[in-house]
């Protein structure tokens, strides 16, 4: 078995399209990956030395493998046992969380075959905003496990349109199984997330989710967007809470509106799907109405982001800066939602595809304006990727 000796790797944060809180209530919602990734870089060390290095927490340390072979992962972890390990009581919990993540996949994966090596991280992505952060860390760590250590080679996840039906199968199996570990680590960071996070970065593209189903979404375009950060602090938990109550207070009511919310999102997909179809039309033939269909069909989700976003508004979820940014964009002819649990965080806007620079320069100084910070990016790319690979004989391939 041909030996790797060092990979990088990268994997995408995550967006809810449609379907923010109405999915805790059984409906239907859409996520899509979203460019933004945490990228790791992996070196197999000639020592018995594994060394982490998360560079946006300003974590780094290293263990002996029988240091890491002699941690208790299951059923919980000795959290002043675990410090000591980890060199440091002044640990913030997000680090901590992060380090036990990777000891259970370390552990887990390589089982008794523990291997030394380098894991570097770094991320685009911001810690606790609701974009899948830790999903993604999650993702790269069990990527680069499962690939070091032989479950399977770097190519088997390799995307290209000239795959056979039987390769994309093996393919789909093996970010199958990056999922799954990606969830189990996951777990440990937040309890029992709801799978889409981990899905999302593993496979890329858009999904569904309802009631605990997902299905990924085949060839469904990219968008164009603006991801919004309003600086403005939320707290899920404090927004779930808040409108549970309020649910509870007039239920036939709410649940009208999840209702119409779900079916935003129905509808939605069934547009992307259309455009999709298009793009495949338009690559074998000629077709004298595709532009006109592809601007109605654009039309029609800028119509559902303001539906959804009303709505939002309407359930008391939104917030007086995310309403500012919805209205400043509307000024472009551009069309904006938070995504999320709402109170603040991220807001996306659709992009048109002829936006020249200068305009969109224009928004984004705007929006500096008024405390929020712009980042221009796509909904629906891939998943999780090799980037690098080299092996023991000194050979390298991309």
């Amino acid at each position: 078995m041909v030996q790797i000796s060092s990979l990088v790797v990268s994997a995408p944060a995550k967006v809810i399209l449609h379907g923010e809180h109405s999915v805790v209530y059984g409906k239907i919602s859409l996520a899509a990956s979203v460019d933004l990734r945490t990228r790791l870089t992996w070196e197999k060390l000639t020592n018995d030395t594994v060394e982490l290095c998360l560079c946006d927490l300003g974590f780094s340390s290293s263990w002996t493998t029988n240091q890491i072979k002699e941690v208790q992962i299951s059923p919980s972890v000795d959290v002043d046992a675990f410090k000591i390990f980890l060199g440091s009581h002044e640990i913030s919990e997000i680090a901590y969380t992060a380090a036990w993540a990777f000891v259970y996949l370390y552990r887990s994966i390589y089982g008794e075959s523990l291997r030394s090596g380098k894991f570097v991280l770094k991320s685009d992505i911001p810690v606790g905003a609701g974009l899948g952060s830790s999903a993604s860390y999650c993702t790269a760590l069990a990527t680069a496990m499962l690939i070091t250590s032989g479950m399977f080679k770097p190519t088997a996840i390799a995307r290209s349109e000239t795959l056979s039906n039987e390769c994309i199968m093996q393919r789909d199996e093996c970010l199958r199984m990056i999922s799954e570990w990606a969830y189990k680590a996951e777990t440990i960071i937040h309890g029992k997330p709801s799978g889409i996070d981990n899905t999302v970065s593993a496979f890329g593209g858009f999904l569904q989710f309802q009631a605990g189903q997902i299905e990924n979404i085949k060839r469904v375009p990219e968008l164009n967007i603006f991801l919004i950060n309003t600086n403005v602090p939320r707290s899920t938990k404090t927004m779930v809470a808040g409108l549970r109550k309020r649910y509870e207070e007039m239920p036939k009511v709410y649940d009208h509106l999840f209702c119409a919310i779900s079916e935003i999102s129905v509808e939605c997909r069934r547009i992307l799907e259309q455009l999709c179809g298009m793009d495949l039309v338009e690559k074998t033939a000629v077709s004298h109405n595709s532009e006109n269909v592809g601007t109605d069909c654009f039309s029609r989700l800028e119509k559902l982001i303001d539906l959804n976003q009303d709505i939002l508004r309407t359930l008391g979820v939104s917030h007086s800066v995310i309403n500012k940014v919805c209205e400043t964009t509307m000024a472009y002819g551009l069309h904006s939602k938070l995504t999320g649990a709402g109170g603040g965080g991220f807001v996306i806007t659709l992009l048109k595809q002829d936006m020249k620079p200068e305009t969109l320069d224009r928004l984004s100084k705007e929006l500096k304006g008024i405390g929020c910070d712009c980042l221009r990016t796509k909904l629906g790319g891939g998943g999780v990727a090799i980037h690098d690979w080299a092996v023991n004989e000194n050979t390298k391939q991309s």
